[in-house]
């Protein structure tokens, strides 16, 4: 789709920085994405302008604590608008993890006393230490379903055994932080409701909002986190979003402070002001494959458009997997071939076969320029080997 288009591609390009070359590793032959995704021109802008405002505190009844809020405001609305999330607090934290662990705490510390709480061996290792932390404190069993490796994800059936009606969290990670694949949340949210209509279902959309389509309404969950640096932003906050219902659990608030309130004190609000340009970048992009004033309808049309360039199942294989693994088979198959020559003169000394009876023949027989020729071959075959590995 977006290739389809011509000069579009060169467009998208200039909205990021450092796109040909690495401020520390100079020019790119490709861009690894494991720490975060490229930034945004105006995420870098928009947090140098406010980074620099010097009444910045949305609080004061000043024209500056008005522009604040306006842009705190918008920042909320325009994450309503991504995660597709009508109802529930929208809120910004230190970081992704951070995010999970203050989700992940109040639905431990706000559901009925005893119980269980599930997870999975997929999940990073952020939700992970949050439910291991609470489950300890609030001394509940933190069951784990098992992952598939051959599959690279974890379904529905690895949860069934532990879903039960006294299991009060869980939590699901939408997508691998390893191999990428997602999960199917909806089927194991919507399992989890119908057993245990009163669990808090906590969703890490960490890794999934650079890979897919985030609908939080159809998710039937009671929060959601991502870390906006994967998604063109800048590092040093998350954005999280809980229900209301969880909401409504106690939590940490200054005296006063409204009860459905998630933060503390004066915000970044550089933060929800970046989050609000990527927003506007994913509109921009869906208008080239959308029509019309629908917001909602633009961002799914980029989230296809980006999913659209990826590779195929051939590409992805012949690309990625079959240059991964080769090595490793090399390896493998050049160390049975090492053996078996071992072996088989080992074996074949005592009768069973292979070089090994060739050695024996020619000693029985006092053919001793046979026995060298043998000899000689075993130790090239040998070394042939042992310097294949060597590569």
């Amino acid at each position: 789709m977006i290739t389809d288009k011509p000069g579009l591609m060169d467009e998208i390009r200039n909205k990021f920085a450092h796109v040909d070359a690495c401020p520390f590793g100079g020019p790119r032959v490709y861009f690894e994405n494991a720490g975060g995704a490229l930034t945004l021109k105006s995420v870098i802008a928009t947090s140098t302008e406010y980074a620099g405002y010097p009444d910045n505190h949305a609080g004061r009844d000043n024209p500056a604590g008005v522009a604040l809020r306006a842009a705190i405001d918008k920042g909320k609305a325009d994450a309503r608008l991504l995660f597709n999330a009508p109802d529930g607090q929208i809120f910004a934290g230190e970081s992704g993890t951070e995010v999970l662990f203050r989700l992940v705490r109040t639905a431990a510390l706000g559901a009925a006393e005893g119980g269980t709480m599930l997870g999975s061996t997929l999940e990073h290792p952020a939700s992970r230490s949050a439910m291991s932390r609470w489950a300890d404190v609030t001394k509940r069993p933190h069951l784990l379903a098992t992952h598939d490796d051959a599959s690279g994800t974890v379904g529905l059936d690895a949860y069934l055994p532990h879903i039960t009606p006294d299991l009060r969290v869980a939590t699901i990670v939408q997508t691998s932080p390893v191999t990428g694949i997602s999960v199917d949340v909806v089927a194991i949210a919507q399992t989890i409701r119908a057993k245990a209509p009163d669990c808090y279902i906590i969703i890490d959309g960490i890794q999934h909002a650079s890979h897919g389509m985030i609908d939080i309404a159809a998710y039937g969950a009671d929060g959601y986190a991502v870390s906006p640096y994967k998604v063109f932003s800048r590092h040093g906050y998350g954005i999280g979003w809980a229900s209301d219902r969880l909401s409504a659990c106690t939590k940490e608030t200054v005296i006063g402070g409204a009860a459905a309130n998630w933060e503390q004190g004066t915000r970044d609000v550089g933060s929800y002001a970046t989050f609000s340009d990527v927003v506007a970048y994913m509109e921009w992009l869906g208008r080239n494959f959308a029509s019309g004033d629908d917001r909602r309808s633009h961002i799914v049309a980029a989230a296809d458009a980006v999913r659209a360039v990826g590779a195929g199942p051939a590409q992805v294989f012949f690309t990625a997997i079959w240059p991964a693994v080769l090595p490793q088979l090399i390896s493998n198959h050049l160390y049975i071939w090492e053996f078996n020559i071992r072996d088989s003169t080992i074996l074949g000394m005592i009768g069973a076969g292979g070089l090994g009876l060739l050695i024996s023949e020619a000693v029985s027989l006092f053919q001793w320029d046979r026995l060298a020729t043998v000899l000689l071959v075993v130790v090239a075959l040998a070394c042939v080997v042992f310097g294949f590995l060597a590569l």
